[in-house]
């Protein structure tokens, strides 16, 4: 039995699937004008820059369908970065905001920080199923108190470094593989020729030396990575990446890394 579509029909589904429709059509048009649009590169830097979001999409989402809403959900994102990048600083920083906690494990600080989140999401459900507020009131007035407990914590100012994860290499030569979670507390404006920033930087392979103490005296580090080098037969392919963790007048910390061949 054949099945005649009326207009009416297909007028009726490209309204209700007008965004993604859209989405596609603009995705198509963007990869013919930008053929690096559709690469193994920029859908990782997509999955990458939407993993988060989409976590707290699907939060959000759940709340919607029972008749709700969230509107905090991206303030508690806020709160569980800024205090896992407080708990995860490393030992060895000068402005180590809990100094005598040393060194957290990952998943520990992991566990505490849902644990301390989730007291927040305590009190909407209170407010709501107790006191009968309306789910966007409640989740409104807890967004502006959770971004200001985020600003009183942190005093608006940025949090790092954080710790760096070494991994065993898996090839054949089990060549380390270097994570890196890092933040400058500052930015450096005026840079020396022949160097320059990068925002990200991602370096598999390498030698690392931490050095704190006179930045006159920062070569040094360099010097110790070129002597390791050596005496370990290790081959250095040149470039060399320097990481202005913490810097005042004359003192500073500042991590090096040696790219290996």
């Amino acid at each position: 039995m054949n099945k005649t579509i009326t207009g009416k029909q297909v007028g009726n589904f490209l309204l209700n699937n007008a965004v993604i429709i859209m989405m596609l059509i603009a995705a198509v048009v963007v990869s013919i004008l930008r053929p690096n649009f559709i690469s193994e590169y920029n859908a990782k830097n997509l999955i990458s820059n939407t993993a988060a979001r989409f976590i707290v999409a699907l939060g959000v989402s759940g709340c919607l369908i029972t008749k709700g809403t969230d509107l905090s959900a991206g303030r508690m994102v806020g709160l569980a970065a800024c205090l896992s990048a407080t708990f995860l600083q490393r030992a060895d920083y000068t402005s180590k905001v809990y100094p005598e906690m040393g060194e957290l494990p990952i998943l520990g600080v992991f566990l505490g920080v849902v644990l301390i989140c989730m007291v927040f999401g305590f009190i909407n459900g209170l407010v709501i199923s107790k006191l009968y507020v309306p789910p966007f009131i409640t989740t409104l007035g807890m967004q502006t108190i959770v971004y200001g407990i985020c600003l009183v914590y942190n005093g608006a100012q940025p949090i790092g470094p954080l710790v760096q994860a070494i991994v065993e290499g898996t090839g054949p030569d089990h060549m380390p593989v270097m994570y890196m979670m890092q933040q400058a507390t500052q930015m450096i404006t005026q840079m020396e020729p022949g160097y320059h920033m990068d925002a990200v930087l991602r370096v598999k392979n390498c030698l690392y030396a931490h050095f704190t103490g006179p930045l006159a005296f920062n070569q040094l580090a360099t010097a110790k990575l070129q002597v390791l080098a050596f005496e370990n037969d290790i081959k250095l392919s040149g470039n060399s990446y320097t990481i202005y963790v913490n810097q005042d007048e004359d003192d500073g910390v500042i991590d090096v890394f040696m790219e290996t061949k």
